[in-house]
C-alpha cells in the first residue's frame, strides 16, 4: 500500500493547453526552454514563426536573458539550442474530371505524425528518437490537436474510399468520423499512459458544445460532437490561455464556461502572466527542470 506520507516519484505533467487562436499558446512555450526543458514542438498549425522572433531578437526578448527566480543568464543562452519544431503538412493532390480538378487531402498528414513520435528527427545531429525514451527534462508538444482530429479523419476518409466525396451533402460520414474518434483516443491514451515519461503539452483550440440539459461549455476541438468533452479524462492539467483585459495570461481554476484542472490547486496560482506562466507553473507543481520536485530555477 502506498500512503501519501511516503516520498513519492513526481509524475511528468500531461497537459491539454486550451485557447482560442491568437491567444499566444505557441509563444508562451518559449519560457520552458528557458528554465532548462528541451522543447520539442510538432508543428501541424503552423504559428512557430513567433518562436523565431523570440529567438533572433536578443535585444527585446525576455528568453534571451536572465529572469531571476525562473532562469539563469547561462540557462537564456541555451534557449535556443532547447527550442525546436519538425513542420508537417497534409498532402494535397488534384482529383477530379479534367476541367473539374480540385485539390483535396491525400490523408498521410496522421502518418507522419505517428511516424514523427516512433522516431523524432530533428534534422542533421539531432535524431531523439521514440517519445518513450525521453524523460524529466523533454517536453513534447503536439501544436495542435485540432488539426491532428481534421488528419485522423482524412486519413479515414482516405481508407475508406470516401475522401474524393469529402463535404458532398450525400455522404454519410458518421462511420469515418467514429473512426477517426478512435484514432484520436487511442494517441490521447498512449501520451496518457506510463510508457511516456515526458511532459506532454497537448495544444487545442475551444469549441463550444451544449449537453442534452441545455447547458453550453467550453471543450477542445475534436472531429464530431462527442469526443471533445471526453478528452480532459486523458490529462490531469488543463489550462486555459486567454485575454484578460490589456493583457493575456494562463488561468489554472475553472471560471466562464471552459473547465480546467491541475492536481496541485494548493502550490499553483490562479493565474499567471501569459510569457513566463508555463515555467511558473512547472516550477509550482513539479520543481525545476530534472529536479524530482524541488523548488527554485532550474539548473
Amino acid at each position: 500500500m502506498t500512503t501519501f506520507n511516503e516520498p513519492q516519484e513526481d509524475l511528468p505533467n500531461k497537459i491539454i493547453y486550451l485557447g482560442h487562436y491568437g491567444s499566444g499558446k505557441t509563444g508562451s512555450l518559449a519560457s520552458l526552454a528557458a528554465a532548462g526543458y528541451n522543447v520539442r514542438i510538432m508543428d501541424v498549425d503552423k504559428k512557430v514563426q513567433i518562436l523565431r522572433d523570440y529567438m533572433l531578437n536578443a535585444e527585446k526578448s525576455p528568453y534571451l536573458r536572465a529572469m531571476p527566480g525562473l532562469w539563469t543568464a547561462e540557462q537564456a543562452r541555451g534557449t535556443a539550442e532547447r527550442l525546436s519544431y519538425v513542420s508537417l503538412d497534409e498532402t494535397m493532390v488534384l482529383a477530379g474530371a479534367t476541367g473539374k480538378e480540385r485539390y483535396i487531402p491525400k490523408g498521410d498528414l496522421w502518418g507522419k505524425a505517428m511516424g514523427l513520435m516512433n522516431n523524432w528527427d530533428d534534422g542533421p545531429k539531432r535524431a531523439f528518437g521514440n517519445i518513450g525514451t525521453w524523460g524529466a527534462k523533454d517536453v513534447l508538444v503536439l501544436d495542435g490537436l485540432s488539426r491532428l482530429g481534421q488528419a485522423a479523419m482524412d486519413q479515414q476518409l482516405a481508407l475508406s474510399g470516401n475522401l474524393t466525396k469529402y463535404g458532398s451533402v450525400a455522404m454519410d460520414a458518421r462511420p469515418d468520423i467514429n473512426s477517426a474518434q478512435i484514432m484520436i483516443a487511442r494517441l490521447l491514451q498512449t501520451l496518457q499512459s506510463s510508457v511516456v515519461k515526458c511532459h506532454v503539452i497537448v495544444i487545442c483550440h475551444i469549441a463550444m458544445n451544449t449537453d442534452e440539459t441545455g447547458v453550453t461549455s467550453g471543450f477542445p476541438q475534436s472531429i464530431g460532437n462527442k469526443l471533445g468533452p471526453r478528452i480532459g479524462q486523458y490529462f490531469s492539467h488543463a489550462l486555459l490561455a486567454k485575454q484578460q483585459g490589456d493583457k493575456r495570461v494562463i488561468t489554472t481554476s475553472t471560471g466562464g464556461m471552459v473547465r480546467l484542472m491541475t492536481p496541485a490547486p494548493l502550490r499553483v496560482r490562479a493565474e499567471y502572466d501569459l510569457s513566463t506562466g508555463l515555467a511558473e507553473y512547472f516550477r509550482d507543481v513539479s520543481g525545476p527542470a530534472g529536479s524530482g520536485g524541488s523548488t527554485g530555477s532550474a539548473k
